[in-house]
């Protein structure tokens, strides 16, 4: 199917001239994200399909999951957020309400900084008795 045709603008804004040909026609493709594209009960669906025959290739193709995921999954390998859930200072609760809070805030044009958010979090931490500051180490 051939592409649609690019149709400069009707108006000249400034005097401003299109320096593209009219054909030019720009396509965006998108990078390997560093984020996964796949949730935790997609990756639990190909698992079960994999248990139950089918083959690891169907069943990444069919949940849109990575091989090398459902592979290391089937090695025993936790997911990332289970991996290092002994490490993280707020209870999912926790950090769920400190992200609802961030998201209120932004929705009426307050996002808090980075500090903001760090300072909430400790507020939380000290309530709970905890006053180690917050960090890497």
């Amino acid at each position: 199917m051939p592409h649609p045709q690019h149709q400069p603008p009707t108006s000249n804004y400034h005097n401003i001239s299109n320096p593209y040909p009219n054909n030019l026609f720009f396509s965006v493709y998108l990078s390997h994200s560093p984020m996964a594209q796949y949730t935790e009960y997609e990756v639990n669906r190909a698992l079960a399909d994999i248990t139950s025959g089918q083959s690891t290739r169907d069943a990444s193709s069919k949940w849109g999951v990575p091989r090398s995921t459902l592979r290391s999954r089937l090695k025993g390998t936790q997911p990332r957020a289970a991996a290092f859930s002994e490490l993280q200072r707020l209870s999912i609760s926790q950090e769920a309400k400190l992200a609802s809070w961030v998201q209120i805030q932004a929705d009426l044009g307050l996002a808090p900084t980075h500090q903001q958010i760090r300072e909430f979090a400790q507020r939380i931490l000290n309530a709970m008795g905890d006053t180690q500051p917050l960090g890497k180490r």
